[in-house]
């Protein structure tokens, strides 16, 4: 086995495992943002169906692609993993019964309701 191929196996098994922890992330549990939009959950399994499939293809048939394809398959693994790191911490702060970040109070409220802004009149209420 040469290094290239060794590279290119280890970045695309990398690539299959954080794609499979995408999918498990995304499509995990039931009130998931995605089930909102029918069209982007099929697309995304798809797209992460076929990620997966051409990974684990590519492990298992040990193969020595071009230099750029190689290069391809390490900075799309680094993505995957940037992306099931980022939902991972970013879930994990949050719990299931914590309020939504539309329904927080806004940091600036307090001074807003203060200082309310003087609305000017429209030209059409306005007499000369």
């Amino acid at each position: 086995m040469t290094a290239a191929t060794l590279i290119n196996v280890t970045a695309n098994a990398i690539l299959a495992a954080s794609a499979l922890h995408l999918v498990f992330r995304v499509f995990g549990h039931p009130d998931s943002a995605i089930w909102k939009k029918p069209w982007a959950a099929v697309l995304c399994k798809a797209a992460t169906t076929v990620t997966v499939c051409g990974a684990l293809w590519n492990v298992l048939t040990l193969s020595t692609p071009a230099p750029s394809e190689t290069c391809l398959n390490i900075g799309v693994s680094l993505n995957f993993i940037w992306i099931s790191y980022y939902l991972k911490n970013d879930s994990s702060t949050r719990t299931r019964d914590s309020k939504p970040a539309s329904t927080l109070p806004r940091r600036n409220a307090s001074r807003r309701a203060a200082n309310p802004r003087k609305r000017k009149a429209s030209s059409s209420t306005r007499r000369d």
